[in-house]
């Protein structure tokens, strides 16, 4: 379990304060939530809006005839001062650049960006006046000609430093860097050849075959599939035969046409992906036969070992209808178009898990992908998901194709860098097939971390307790020990290897949250994230009898143990909690007396801990 839990610490969960508690203290902005996954985030869907408009504005520059040049430059002048080129400072390059800069429209791409990205309340923080983070424009940082027999191409490196408010608060900067070329054509015939196999590439990335990228896989955790999808081979070789296919047989022999296939890269973005999960999941269903109480009651005895619960448990919560299921889909906290067709399509299909489907899949791209789905738009790819076709795609994930190339007369040209998706579809016959596999896997994981098995439970379950593994070497800590979540959590819930091995296959991710984790009005904000703090209770002697005791608490408020243990079968519900997830009890429905409630300094944590009054103890 490899990221299970930067959790509660790092952009992951909201908590907010209670309306009564009114704080003076304006808290340390670095605590706020992790900047540095924001800022790679605003940087990278940054860059794909800069490189994708600079493509764009240099498509019809792409390939060209000598009489395409401005009115003051040749070709033959281009070849002559090949040697000015490396003075920036020479009257030629200025020149050059000058006509270059025309290409390139400041004003689309700082329009894009203020639409795409400026305008997302998630990057407020961070940006620097609210504006474009493009400050200083955009620079040519090289113009390099090479000469190819009667022909030229001009190849282009040009910067922007991307602008914004670091940690402190400070201004910072990240420099990018990307390429666009012109190729310059003497000869008709040949220009027209290389127009004809740029329409074919085009083609293959854009038209008809943009939807022909797909790969089997059911792992739910999408930065180690991004990884995975990035070393798979057989994602390169399938691009590279596309690629490959290009024809080039009703182009003159003459030419010498070929096509360069074995230089293709392909690059897995590692911020533009979607998954298919929508709607949070609520355990405890009012609609049911039994109440919610009973039905955490019919958990506690599932759990400890009881097989006719256990039974009676699975079948309640695997259920694909959201009325009668013990753990439910909330739907009605949306109102749209693609909440409606989802549930709809549930209804009409019970292949099609209202959990996991291809409206919320569409609904997520829209939402979580908008860079790379506005880049594929911009380059005007064909790419769009099927309902039908994509009942089994439980994810998308954006991929950059470069390297590609051909040769005409003996001389190599590129072809331009596009962007491409690459659909992951499930290997279960449906998604209601892999959402129940999910539910098993994370069933029996939650069985085996909770360590209820073969225990007498406690007579109010409202108390019952949980053993968690001990973290190793946890007896050279020190008495009362507050330790940082984001550094201990993901020891803790690695500490039982029996657990984690049910989370291999579909690598879900597992995590608590608390009973003051909301959204207040309703919006998913970095500055309402907070971090928790953790206190474990360590013996004096390391007697294997005396139990350690296992706190945590709301970093800004002090509550302490209104916890639960969910196990999302996607990674982003470590960022959103309106995703698909398995818990056997809810954070709203089970409330604490003050023996679990509050510690306010720390001689009451002394006494919490003194007297063991913890839901979680360590074993």
């Amino acid at each position: 379990m490899k990221k299970l839990l930067s959790i509660l610490a790092a952009s992951s969960l909201i908590i907010t304060m209670p309306l009564a508690v009114v704080s003076c203290k304006k808290p340390d902005v670095a605590e706020r939530f992790d900047y540095s996954n924001l800022i790679n985030t605003f940087v990278a869907e940054t860059i794909v809006i800069f490189q994708t408009e600079i493509y764009e504005a240099f498509k019809p520059w792409n390939n060209i005839s000598e009489k395409q040049l401005p009115e003051t430059m040749t070709l033959e002048e281009i070849i002559a001062h090949e040697d000015d080129f490396n003075d920036h400072s020479s009257i030629y390059y200025k020149k050059v650049s000058n006509e270059i800069y025309k290409i390139i429209n400041i004003g689309e791409i700082n329009k894009s960006i203020n639409k795409e990205i400026t305008s997302n309340i998630n990057y407020q923080p961070i940006l620097i006046d609210k504006a474009s983070p493009l400050k200083n424009g955009i620079t040519i940082e090289n113009i390099s000609p090479v000469v190819k027999g009667k022909n030229c191409t001009l190849n282009i490196e040009m910067s922007a430093d991307i602008f914004y408010k670091d940690s402190n608060g400070n201004n910072d900067f990240q420099k990018t860097t990307t390429f666009a070329f012109i190729n310059i054509f003497e000869s008709p015939d040949i220009l027209g050849a290389a127009k004809l196999i740029g329409d074919r590439y085009n083609d293959i990335i854009n038209g008809t075959q943009a939807n022909d990228y797909s790969f089997i896989g059911d792992k739910g955790d999408l930065d180690n599939t991004a990884e995975d999808l990035q070393k798979n081979s057989d994602v390169l070789s399938f691009v590279s035969k596309k690629i490959a296919a290009i024809s080039t047989e009703d182009i003159s022999s003459s030419l010498n046409p070929s096509i360069v296939y074995n230089e293709t890269k392909v690059n897995v973005n590692k911020t533009s992906f979607s998954d298919a999960g929508r709607f949070e999941s609520i355990f405890g269903n009012q609609n049911a036969s039994i109440t919610p109480f009973t039905q955490y009651k019919t958990a506690l005895k599932a759990l400890s070992g009881d097989r006719a619960s256990e039974e009676l448990f699975l079948s309640n919560i695997k259920t694909n209808n959201p009325e009668k299921s013990w753990l439910f889909s909330h739907v009605s906290a949306f109102n749209d178009q693609y909440t409606e067709n989802a549930v709809a399509a549930s209804k009409r299909d019970p292949s099609i898990a209202l959990a996991i489907n291809p409206y919320n899949l569409d609904y997520n791209f829209a939402n979580d992908g908008s860079a790379i789905k506005w880049a594929l738009e911009r380059q005007g790819s064909k790419f769009a998901l099927n309902m039908e076709n994509d009942k089994k795609t439980i994810a998308l994930f954006g991929v950059d194709v470069s390297g590609a190339a051909y040769y005409l007369e003996g001389q190599k040209y590129d072809l331009p860098e596009q962007k491409i998706v690459y659909r992951q579809v499930t290997s279960y016959s449906s998604t209601s097939d892999l959402y129940k596999k999910f539910i098993d896997d994370a069933y029996q994981y939650q069985k085996a971390f909770v360590g209820l098995k073969g225990r007498a439970l406690d007579e109010n379950p409202q108390y019952q307790h949980f053993y968690l593994k001990k973290i190793e070497g946890i007896f050279s800590w020190e008495l009362y020990k507050e330790l940082n979540w984001e550094q201990y959590g993901e020891d803790l819930m690695a500490a039982n290897p029996e657990a984690n091995e049910y989370s291999k296959d579909l690598q879900f991710t597992s995590m608590f949250t608390n009973k003051y984790i909301l959204t207040g009005a309703g919006e998913d904000t970095p500055e309402a994230k907070q971090p928790n703090k953790v206190y474990f209770k360590i013996p004096v002697y390391p007697n294997p009898k005396e139990e350690c005791v296992f706190l945590m608490s709301n970093k800004k408020n002090g509550y302490m143990d209104g916890f639960v243990l969910k196990s999302y079968l996607f990674s982003s519900g470590a960022k959103n909690q309106f995703k698909p997830s398995f818990s056997f009890r809810s954070e709203f429905d089970f409330l604490y007396d003050s023996k679990y409630s509050y510690i306010s300094n720390d001689s009451q944590r002394y006494l919490h801990l003194w007297n063991e009054r913890s839901m979680f103890k360590l074993i």
